[in-house]
């Protein structure tokens, strides 16, 4: 074993693994998950993988867990520390979402279609992200029955310009929809006044 592949080993935490392996669903899907792909991505050897897991099941269901106990929180805790007004926040999160996790994201949501625990990790992700736009919609004075709506509607548009990017566009044509977004936001609230 190389020299620098036995330091890394030494210093690889079960989180290194499962980063890397979220990275890789993100990339080539479920099916590319296997012990020997993820050895050779860290350069690291099966042994430092069973030190962390018993086996690829233990390593599926800890990725499950790991989306669904952080999947955004990491941005979303951030955010609150952040300075930013309201909108910002939101603009920010859904930015971050789609550069950082919509690949991830994209495969799980495919994952989830043959997999009960994917599934409701999926629901579970989407439902601590759609208390976050409601929160900072309704701190923008959008009334509670339009704030729910409007947060579905951000996080259908994300979730579907993500998968629908190769053929959309790039980040300027991402970024053209926050400015819509904005103004049903707008009006909503003027029409609350």
């Amino acid at each position: 074993m190389p020299r620098g592949a036995k330091q890394k080993q030494e210093r690889s935490s079960r989180e290194d693994w499962l980063r890397e392996a979220l990275e890789l669903l993100g990339e080539m899907g479920i099916s590319s998950i296997t012990i020997d792909a993820l050895c050779n991505r860290l350069g690291l050897t099966k042994g430092s993988f069973y030190w962390h897991f018993s086996g690829r099941q233990e390593l599926l269901s800890a990725m499950v867990e790991r989306y669904a106990s952080t999947h955004p929180l990491e941005i979303r805790e951030r955010l609150e520390q952040s300075g930013l007004d309201d909108w910002g926040q939101l603009q920010q999160l859904s930015q971050e979402a789609y550069e950082k996790y919509a690949r991830i994201d994209h495969a799980m949501r495919i994952w989830a279609e043959d997999s009960e625990e994917t599934l409701e990790a999926v629901k579970q992700s989407d439902a601590k992200t759609l208390r976050f736009h409601e929160q900072k919609l309704k701190a923008m004075g959008v009334p509670l029955k339009k704030a729910r709506p409007i947060a579905r509607l951000i996080l259908c548009a994300s979730l579907g310009y993500s998968f629908a990017r190769p053929s959309l566009g790039g980040k300027k044509e991402y970024d053209e929809m926050g400015p819509l977004i904005k103004s049903l936001i707008d009006l909503e609230i003027q029409a609350k006044n």
